[in-house]
């Protein structure tokens, strides 16, 4: 009947909203990336199994393939993504930039936002470091300054498992 469709849809337009609402919140993103928290909501909403597609994902219903080689390159939304441009140097260092979801354009690939640019980038290949930032970290990453990054469950504070790229 129509209006449980509404209600189902409505339902779902919530908890995307909602989840991209957590995604800009927990990174501290500021306004002008915001739009790619709930682009990215809709990404992993696509590729999360739901009852009413018995276990299926919309992704495997829409285009009858596996959603797997796309689960496998889901990120924490906002994480810093070190990327090395192709024309760098191999004693250059990898730029950090942050991730802002999945290329719909090219398969395999992600969205990512270069500070030094102020553009967005589509980039195969990354180097991820997904850990909680301070407040400050976009500021800081703007102006090239340390990002001083804390692990999520704040127990430790090894960070032994953070390469520096000088």
């Amino acid at each position: 009947n129509r209006a449980s469709e509404q209600n189902l849809a409505e339902s779902k337009i919530a908890k995307i909203r909602d989840k991209a609402q957590s995604m800009i919140h927990d990174r501290n993103i500021p306004a002008k990336l915001k739009p790619y928290a709930f682009r990215y909501a809709v990404q992993v909403a696509n590729l999360t199994p739901t009852d009413g597609l018995g276990g299926r994902t919309p992704y495997q219903e829409f285009h009858q393939k596996t959603p797997y080689a796309k689960i496998a390159k889901l990120r924490t939304f906002g994480s810093i993504a070190y990327y090395k441009r192709p024309t760098a140097h191999n004693t250059d260092r990898a730029e950090p930039c942050i991730f802002l979801g999945l290329s719909e354009e090219t398969e395999g690939h992600y969205l990512i936002y270069s500070t030094k640019t102020k553009k967005i980038l589509t980039v195969n290949d990354a180097e991820f470091v997904e850990v909680d930032l301070p407040a400050n970290w976009f500021e800081n990453l703007e102006k090239d300054l340390p990002l001083m990054f804390r692990e999520y469950e704040g127990e430790s504070n090894d960070n032994s498992h953070i390469h520096t790229h000088t």
